[in-house]
């Protein structure tokens, strides 16, 4: 079952909107929310936090799956 369906906050991570149209649009629609997030600049890192610890107060859980595209 979706988090998101069953009433979570879900912010996914992107590092380029461009290539992730598709997925970002899936989330998007479903009420998830998308940020630009590249784990390689660890300067964008702390705003990123920041910017979800403003807006939702904690964060609860997190969940670390970055890929690599071939």
């Amino acid at each position: 079952m979706s988090l998101l369906r069953v009433g979570h906050t879900v912010y996914g991570t992107v590092h380029d909107r461009t290539k992730a149209a598709d997925a970002i649009s899936k989330i998007e629609a479903e009420g998830g929310k998308c940020v630009v997030l590249d784990i390689n600049e660890l300067g964008s890192i702390p705003p990123v936090i920041d910017d979800i610890l403003t807006k939702e107060g904690q964060i609860d859980v997190l969940v670390n799956n970055a890929g690599l595209g071939l």
